[in-house]
């Protein structure tokens, strides 16, 4: 309840025009959406995932799912817009989950897989070395098979090679093939895991 008092404060205190949720696996997310749904403020959800949790263990799986049914419906329901970071995510909420297609609208921010040759230049210019960090659940909408193999094309060009490092953080059902890409690209010197 004292959550449900902070939203209220602070939508009290600031009078919001519109108010924005991210990602549909938060507790905050329905009682903000609910309280701007009756204060007749406009509502965007930003939806960062896609596709059901998986492997993360049982338990996870099952309420995530039990979420899904449920909590995650009723916000796409209130939200006034949603929006993706795809449109494989925008699909999956819609033919899933029930979103409204006709208020969901995807915004492509996924990794270039060719990036633009001036500014990848410009950003390793008088650099020592670039630490990358990627943490994300590894499944197709979150890209994770074109960074690592961005890694490898930049671990392979000798003007870079030795310009960075790539942290990398999470699990999801394209690991196995992520960490084959490891081994047979022989990034173990630029890549923790």
């Amino acid at each position: 309840f004292d959550m449900i008092r902070q939203i209220n404060r602070l939508i009290n205190e600031l009078k919001p025009d519109q108010i924005h949720v991210h990602t549909r696996f938060s507790q905050v997310n329905p009682f903000a959406l609910t309280i701007a749904k009756l204060r007749g403020i406009e509502t965007v959800h930003v939806e960062h995932l896609a596709d059901h949790i998986s492997g993360e263990g049982f338990v996870v799986n099952t309420m995530s799912y039990i979420w899904d049914q449920f909590i995650s419906r009723y916000m796409y329901l209130v939200a006034g817009k949603i929006v993706t970071v795809s449109h494989s995510s925008k699909d999956f909420i819609t033919t899933k989950l029930g979103a409204n297609p006709n208020k969901t609208f995807p915004i492509e921010n996924g990794c270039a897989i060719e990036p633009n040759q001036i500014t990848f230049k410009e950003k390793f210019a008088g650099k020592n070395k670039f630490n990358i960090f990627y943490a994300a659940r590894f499944v197709g909408t979150k890209n994770p098979l074109t960074v690592i193999k961005a890694i490898a094309e930049l671990y392979k060009n000798p003007k870079t090679k030795d310009k960075i490092h790539f942290y990398l953080a999470g699990e999801g059902k394209l690991k196995a093939q992520i960490l084959e890409i490891i081994k047979t690209e022989k990034l173990d010197q630029v890549v923790t895991y």
